[in-house]
């Protein structure tokens, strides 16, 4: 951000160029997308770990995918993310709380 805001000063409208030269913007959606997968993946790999470190059966982990289905739904209906995220949380504290 910091070389970005020196580099605005310097080249005024060049840096808008060399941005749109680059695809920053493109860049950036896809770095959202890639970890948003990740994240994904990780969270896949931390319930089957728990569930099997509980010695409940594997089957049970597609319970949670009922939730991430739900929740993926609503997200692209466009309910916002923090209105999920509360929900999600008040969810969590009825049940195991």
């Amino acid at each position: 951000m910091i070389a970005g805001l020196r580099g605005g000063y310097r080249h005024k409208l060049g840096m808008i160029e060399r941005v749109q030269r680059y695809r920053l913007p493109d860049l950036a959606v896809r770095c959202k997308e890639v970890t948003a997968l990740l994240l994904g993946a990780l969270s896949a790999v931390l319930v089957a770990d728990t569930l099997r470190a509980a010695e409940v059966a594997p089957a049970w982990g597609v319970c949670a995918l009922l939730p991430v289905l739900l929740l993926g739904g609503l997200a692209r209906l466009g309910v916002s993310n923090l209105i999920l995220i509360l929900l999600m949380s008040a969810v969590l504290l009825v049940f195991f709380g």
